[in-house]
């Protein structure tokens, strides 16, 4: 028995003690569906103009994703073994510290560039913005669906191409990039839809790092 606890512990990665946090998996950690991502990219194959606007934001990496849903043992295992003091998955061959740069070269996100302040400070903000935050707050995944599908880009208007770039981005966020176990937008999401003009040139791995810890 002694000998096969030793074999046992020799296949993990030395892991430092941790804390008890009181924090219990209540399962919305695996609500990262990149399935649907996935989905919205074949549309997107037939709407080469919208596609081409998803580029233009720095997110055209993302249409490698397979058509699936990921494993929910496999996730469940990464989550066995993510240790939220130091920021680091214990695998059995080694242990991988989460970074900024890890995650833009994953998800081809850039990890350089200006970082987003995820606040929202609504006096500060102008009144085309105000009315921006008002329309999307409470929106839902599938309501942002229906409008990165329905919003018309061929009738050229700003407002059209504005409101197409601000429903994909909170969509990417709120199904990938930033999930969570509400119904609507996460608030730090909102504020990135504000600065279309320099969206290429935002630090996305950071957002999404800093969303993580």
């Amino acid at each position: 028995m002694g000998k096969k606890n030793v074999e046992k512990k020799s296949k993990v990665v030395a892991k430092p003690a941790k804390k008890k946090s009181g924090v219990k998996n209540q399962g919305h950690e695996f609500r990262c569906l990149p399935k649907i991502v996935a989905q919205i990219f074949i549309y997107l194959k037939d709407h080469p103009d919208k596609r081409a606007l998803v580029d233009e934001m720095s997110f055209g990496a993302l249409s490698f994703f397979p058509n699936k849903y990921l494993n929910q043992r496999l996730l469940k295992q990464i989550f066995d073994h993510y240790d939220i003091y130091d920021n680091t998955i214990y695998l059995d061959a080694a242990a991988v510290n989460i970074t900024m740069e890890i995650i833009g070269n994953a998800l081809g996100l850039s990890s350089k560039g200006t970082p987003y302040d995820t606040r929202v400070v609504k006096k500060e903000l102008s009144q085309e913005d105000r009315d921006v935050h008002k329309f999307f707050q409470g929106k839902t995944t599938v309501t942002l669906q229906d409008l990165i599908k329905t919003t018309p880009l061929a009738i050229d208007t700003n407002m059209n191409k504005k409101l197409f770039m601000r429903s994909f981005i909170l969509f990417v966020q709120k199904i990938f990039l930033l999930p969570n176990s509400m119904a609507n937008i996460t608030p730090i999401a909102l504020p990135t839809i504000f600065y279309l003009e320099n969206t290429s040139n935002r630090n996305w791995a950071l957002h999404v790092h800093n969303f993580l810890l």
